[in-house]
């Protein structure tokens, strides 16, 4: 069902998150390429950020949160084996397209990055097609009640919602300057393990660990429209909206650099492995709603299928 409010506050913790990460060590956040890199060359940029995450996701389980993913509902459409299928075709597509729905989208559509546009448009046409195919062939997540029917939460989650967003704002403002008088080591893997800590915490509260968030986004033509779930378009207006506005004032500025300066991708050009890259990456991801982010949210959450999904993309990045 649309989750207008959860999925809103969510959005904007991850603007907060890949904002932090940006202004505290420079570095734009792809999921992506922070498992990729952390299993094939681990460093202190890779690994604070997955044990950053790694703390949120299983914070949310020892607390037993709301905001807790689940893979009810997910398209198994090949078996137990569409984890592993759909981990391997994210992870070679987001190898060749050097990028995912965090690393394009969240990231590289705000730095003004050609080639993040047409990747985001490869792998969301993809993604559709994908989803659109499954949906042909399981049912819906919502019964017979529309998936676009908005719900709303009750007045002591919008409190709770409230309380969690303020205190990760004042955090993230007030640490940024900190971080600045700290050895620049040190400084880049606090920063890296706030933004992993809070991208998580954002993805689960807007729901997009759960599969079949973002494959109802994807599946608008399915059953006459009435599996599409808007949800996911809280994610350009709440998190990709404030990224490009804030970031294009900021970003290559001697005085807004963190010490060890801008690290943001110098790569240029379209080319075909950009494109088919992110085509697979966008089929894997329609044939079950697992992107990156919440794959490694999944990995720690997820059983036997987080676990596989993971063991497929890594093979996949190999």
């Amino acid at each position: 069902m649309f989750t207008p409010v959860e999925s809103s506050f969510g959005a904007f913790l991850l603007h907060l998150s890949t904002t932090h990460l940006l202004l505290g060590n420079g570095r734009v956040l792809g999921a992506s390429g922070v498992l990729g890199s952390a299993f094939w060359k681990p460093d202190g940029h890779n690994i604070p950020l997955l044990v950053g995450m790694g703390i949120s996701a299983l914070g949310a389980w020892y607390f037993d949160t709301w905001w807790k993913p689940s893979n009810a509902g997910a398209p198994e459409i090949f078996g137990g084996w569409t984890w592993v299928i759909c981990g391997l075709l994210v992870g070679v597509g987001t190898k060749y397209s050097n990028g995912c729905t965090s690393g394009h989208m969240l990231c590289g559509i705000p730095l003004g990055r050609l080639r993040s546009v047409v990747a985001a448009i490869t792998f969301s046409a993809t993604c559709l097609v994908a989803a659109t195919v499954v949906g042909a062939y399981t049912e819906s997540p919502c019964g017979s009640t529309p998936c676009y029917t908005p719900t709303y939460p009750t007045p002591a989650r919008v409190k709770q919602l409230i309380a969690i967003t303020a205190t990760a704002m004042a955090i993230t403002r007030t640490s940024l300057p900190l971080l600045r008088k700290l050895p620049q080591r040190t400084a880049e893997i606090i920063a890296s393990l706030w933004s992993g800590a809070l991208f998580s915490l954002g993805l689960m509260i807007a729901g997009m660990t759960n599969p079949t968030k973002p494959l109802g986004f994807y599946s608008m033509i399915t059953d006459g429209g009435k599996r599409w779930d808007p949800s996911f378009l809280m994610i350009p207006i709440f998190a990709l909206l404030p990224n490009f506005l804030i970031w294009r004032r900021l970003v290559g500025r001697a005085d807004a650099a963190p010490r060890g300066g801008w690290k943001t991708p110098t790569k240029k050009g379209i080319d075909f492995k950009l494109i088919a890259g992110s085509a697979v990456f966008g089929i894997g991801w329609g044939l079950l709603g697992v992107c990156p982010g919440p794959g490694i949210v999944g990995g720690f959450l997820g059983g036997w299928r987080g676990a596989s999904w993971v063991f497929g993309f890594v093979l996949g990045r190999y």
